[in-house]
């Protein structure tokens, strides 16, 4: 996710809110290279309001009681929605609102509890399962004064803290790692990130200043040390890993449209989707397997071959597969524990 108004930073003016653009952005295809290894892509809910830079829904999240929480970037508007495709965002009702334009950006879960990074307010704060507003969390994250707020989001699995970036194109904003519990905050590595992703052992960025994806250790031994720099990926934003018959690849969506995968050993590129309206933070859905990404105004959903998956760090508690909904989880579970009790 860009940084959203370096526009405005520049003039010295308030915040950016952007006409809301009118004709339909183009829509992202698999390309044949995709297609043969057995990616499929699907809508998973489109007709999102967007800004005239092109963003509308940036943040998503994955509550502990089931569901997908996503955040309207354009608008300041939370949707709650089941988690199947197809999603009309014009018909559907608003979960909450009254953050404001240029305000929602990434979404975590740590501990069964969401937080959101508020971009304007430089902010993040602790929300119910439906997007309401419950309290601020911390603020006041340092930057380099060139205008890099707090945007991207990640747990830090190991831990539960959660890493806050603070992309800008000039570089110098640090990624904090602050502890949600108490609301303090330290600085981890001085990397001008956008959208993050961790498999605890590193974090992985997208530096927009840099162009490339950075990685850095995780490991007590090893604590904040830089472990991988990736070429020049144009318009880098969003990023995930790859699990099963994916790992060793991370990746990316870009603003440009496209979908780019990564091998983290020998930096190959491979394009997995093209054609796309702007690209920005990607999240990976904890309940399927598949990789949900942003575009102007739609998510959509990529559902990786068999045998592989994707990895993005925001572990959901063992208690949300009791209720999860619009998935099928739920006949499953019953079945389950009705079996358990018949064994007893």
């Amino acid at each position: 996710m860009r940084f959203r108004f370096a526009a405005q930073i520049v003039a010295g003016c308030a915040l950016l809110l952007g006409a809301f653009a009118a004709s339909a952005p183009a829509a992202m295809m698999l390309t044949p290279t995709a297609t043969a290894a057995g990616f499929t892509l699907s809508t998973f809910a489109f007709n999102f309001p967007f800004n005239g830079n092109g963003v509308g829904p940036v943040g998503i999240g994955f509550p502990s009681s089931g569901g997908v929480l996503v955040g309207d970037y354009a608008t300041g508007n939370f949707y709650r929605l089941s988690d199947v495709d197809g999603h009309d965002i014009s018909v559907t009702p608003i979960s909450a609102g009254g953050y404001g334009s240029s305000q929602i950006s990434g979404l975590a879960n740590s501990g069964g509890t969401m937080y959101v990074a508020l971009q304007a307010s430089n902010a993040v704060a602790r929300i119910t399962d439906n997007g309401t507003f419950v309290a601020a969390v911390a603020s006041g994250f340092p930057n380099s004064g060139w205008g890099g707020l707090a945007t991207g989001l990640v747990t830090n699995p190991n831990n539960g803290h959660l890493f806050v970036s603070e992309p800008s194109s000039w570089g110098g904003n640090p990624v904090s790692d602050l502890n949600p519990a108490t609301g303090t905050f330290t600085t981890f590595v001085g990397a001008s990130f956008d959208g993050m992703t961790t498999d605890g052992n590193v974090l992985y960025g997208a530096d927009i200043s840099q162009q490339r994806i950075r990685g850095f250790s995780l490991s007590s031994g090893n604590y904040g040390a830089e472990v991988y720099d990736s070429p020049v990926i144009s318009g880098l934003d969003g990023s995930a890993l790859g699990t099963g018959s994916l790992a060793g690849n991370i990746f990316v969506n870009t603003n440009g449209g496209s979908l780019i995968e990564v091998n983290l050993a020998t930096n190959a590129e491979t394009v997995i989707g093209t054609g796309g309206s702007r690209g920005d933070f990607v999240s990976v859905d904890p309940y399927t397997g598949t990789l949900l990404l942003t575009q102007t105004d739609s998510i959509l959903r990529l559902t990786p071959p068999a045998g592989g998956g994707f990895n993005g760090g925001n572990v959901i508690p063992e208690p949300a597969t009791l209720t999860l909904f619009g998935i099928g989880g739920v006949g499953l579970m019953v079945c389950a524990l009705r079996r358990r009790k018949e064994a007893a």
